[in-house]
């Protein structure tokens, strides 16, 4: 069988590989356009109906497979079947599902499908007095399509009032948009094949929408998912199809739609029960990466009988276990992004792992970064845990610049009324991270050039050489030594995690409060683990760490301390070196021992303090030496060719 599938992001790449292992090397599968991770290419955008048609008639295409809902929406499903070919997915009738949020939500009034509460608007003013009537908690969505990023969920009248201004500004004063009451629940993504007449669902997933880490940041394309998602069993997918799925179906027929292809719910299960927030007309992304592996059925098969009306014959097959995809994002993204950096590590990874490519492009023989959502790292797991622990086992030997992912998929707690964590989606992040076997990988051999050292940095305030080091690493005497993977820090209110992430770089938190000194720092060597690094460098970070830290990052743990550490050791020394009046001081830069600042001195630099008359201006002078000072003595680590012990498994520990 020939088959074209149109697109070119991550669903599309899977979707070439599930087609593949379907006709295991009978047929031709092409991809219009592709990316820089597909085979049989061939350069015609998704919203180029004319020559999609001609290409598809002069090649003889058997099947073509529509991933994204631009051509959908435009009729492509229409034109092409119009002309003989065989196509899958629906029409423009009823692709107007997602083609308009206005539409589709009069639709679910009209049918009886649960949603929430809603009115439509051109005017600010008119919708600003709606969003006070109902308390300011409210969604603003744009009607029309706007790739994952015409949402914007909202708490109180002045983030209504700034998304309102974004529509406008984005899509013009006369876009027309809509306001509904904010749902709180659980989110859930039901995606079905459907002949028309009957639905075959595959398992429920979960996407994580928000850049960065807890649901913080703005919408973007998806940032991640998994399946199944244990709390949705087979109690609530039925109650799903029930309330949900058939009325929707029903409504389809009763308005004459003859729809055949993929229907997806995207869905909040709240205390009231299931909530439509969106329909989609198309396999989601990132979703469509774990619940095309998880399929054991032929899709091809699948896909045949949604064509042919004889669903009911076909009952889909699901592998065991557990699926997830960490997607790979471009720094900046879902705003402005950077393109053009070369992808490393790609062959590192393990072969049961999945990589599907999204925006990426080949150039003389290299993988370069074309998108703002780059890769998707997708593995199988026996349980969700080790499906999780998986997946960021890989992620961390795939390198570009600007590099972010969030570091909690599949970690979001299952709320339940009363406070009641009930049934989990996950292990919560810290949980996880504890209770994660992450130790068979830990000692694989690793060559890198001496010009990528991976550092993370642990910080438990703002971290201002933070900043400066990260800053360094980018464009100034770290940058061709350091890349920084990773901001870390033990306190979830630090400043410094937003002026990381600010700054491009991936942040994670594991809370120290209320835990004992050796439980966090068992779990913060499996967190770290999980980015194979080369150093950590402490700025700021206000934990001793015990010998669980230190045995498994010998001299490779770097730190800063405003004294000098013969004279004294410990916090505060800029205060020890105001009291006693010295005229000044030396910065020490070190490495970290089972003492406390009695490390291997790395460098010194002095620090000029005559006629500093206040603590303030002594901090002053010294955080003047610092910044700059650290990153120097760093790049003096890093490039030292010396050979180094790597960090040290549990089994050698």
């Amino acid at each position: 069988m020939r088959v074209a599938i149109i697109g070119s992001g991550g669903r599309e790449h899977a979707l070439a590989w599930k087609i593949e292992q379907d006709q295991q090397g009978r047929g031709d599968v092409f991809v219009l356009p592709g990316n820089g991770g597909t085979a049989n290419t061939v350069p015609i955008e998704p919203t180029d109906l004319g020559a999609i048609e001609a290409f598809c008639l002069e090649r003889a295409i058997d099947l073509v497979v529509v991933g994204p809902e631009a051509p959908l929406v435009a009729g492509i499903v229409d034109r092409l079947s119009a002309r003989g070919l065989r196509v899958f997915g629906p029409t423009a009738a009823g692709a107007r599902l997602e083609g308009s949020k206005v539409w589709a939500k009069r639709f679910m009034r009209r049918h009886g499908v649960p949603t929430a509460d809603f009115q439509v608007f051109g005017d600010p003013s008119d919708a600003l007095a709606y969003a006070r009537e109902i308390g300011g908690d409210a969604v603003v969505k744009l009607d029309g399509l706007a790739a994952g990023k015409g949402v914007f969920v909202c708490r109180g009248l002045d983030e209504v009032a700034a998304a309102i201004s974004s529509i406008r500004e984005t899509w013009g004063n006369d876009a027309p948009f809509l306001i509904e009451r904010r749902l709180t629940g659980n989110e859930l993504s039901v995606i079905g094949f459907t002949d028309g007449e009957h639905v075959a669902l595959l398992q429920p997933s979960q996407d994580h929408k928000q850049v960065f880490d807890g649901d913080r940041g703005p919408n973007t394309g998806g940032m991640g998912a998994f399946c199944p998602v244990p709390a949705c069993d087979a109690a609530m997918l039925g109650q799903i199809r029930e309330q949900v799925v058939e009325p929707t179906m029903h409504g389809l027929r009763a308005e004459g739609i003859d729809y055949r292809g993929v229907i997806y719910f995207g869905l909040m299960i709240t205390p009231s029960g299931p909530r439509v927030l969106e329909y989609n007309v198309r396999l989601g992304d990132p979703e469509a990466e774990v619940v095309l592996p998880a399929l054991e059925s032929s899709l091809l098969e699948v896909m045949d009988a949604c064509i042919d009306r004889t669903l009911d014959r076909c009952e889909p097959r699901f592998t065991p276990g557990f699926h997830v995809d960490v997607v790979l994002a471009a720094r900046g993204y879902p705003d402005a992004y950077e393109r053009g950096h070369e992808i490393t590590g790609l062959d590192a990874v393990d072969p049961g792992t999945l990589v599907f490519h999204a925006g990426t492009r080949r150039e003389a023989g290299r993988v370069l970064t074309a998108g703002g959502r780059v890769l998707n790292v997708v593995a199988r797991g026996d349980d969700l845990d080790d499906a999780i622990a998986r997946a960021y086992r890989q992620c961390g030997r795939i390198r570009f610049e600007g590099k972010h992912l969030r570091s909690d998929i599949g970690r979001r707690k299952w709320w339940t009324p009363g406070g009641d964590d009930g049934k989990s989606c996950g292990k919560s992040f810290e949980e996880g991270v504890r209770g994660s076997d992450f130790s068979s990988e830990k000692s694989l051999p690793r060559e890198r050039a001496l010009t990528n050292k991976r550092v993370a940095i642990l910080i438990s305030g703002r971290g201002s050489n933070m900043e400066a080091i990260v800053r360094n690493a980018r464009d100034g005497v770290l940058r061709d030594c350091c890349e920084v993977a990773l901001v870390l820090s033990d306190r979830a209110d630090a400043a410094g995690l937003e002026i990381a992430r600010s700054l491009g770089v991936e942040t994670a938190c594991l809370e120290s409060r209320g835990r004992r000194r050796t439980d966090f720092d068992r779990a913060l060597v499996e967190l770290l683990d999980r980015y194979e690094l080369d150093y950590l460098v402490l700025a700021g970070f206000m934990r001793v760490l015990t010998p669980i830290v230190i045995d498994r990052y010998r001299d490779r743990i770097i730190n800063i301390h405003p004294a000098d550490t013969r004279a004294y050791q410990g916090a505060h020394g800029y205060e020890w070196a105001f009291e006693n009046r010295l005229l000044s001081t030396a910065i020490t830069v070190h490495l970290v021992d089972e003492g406390v600042d009695t490390g291997r001195v790395i460098a010194q630099r002095e620090v000029d303090l005559r006629g500093a008359d206040t603590i303030d201006e002594v901090r002053r002078r010294g955080l003047a030496v610092e910044h700059g000072f650290y990153s120097e003595a760093l790049r003096t680590v890093l490039t030292d060719s010396r050979p180094r012990p790597r960090p040290r498994s549990d089994e050698e520990a």
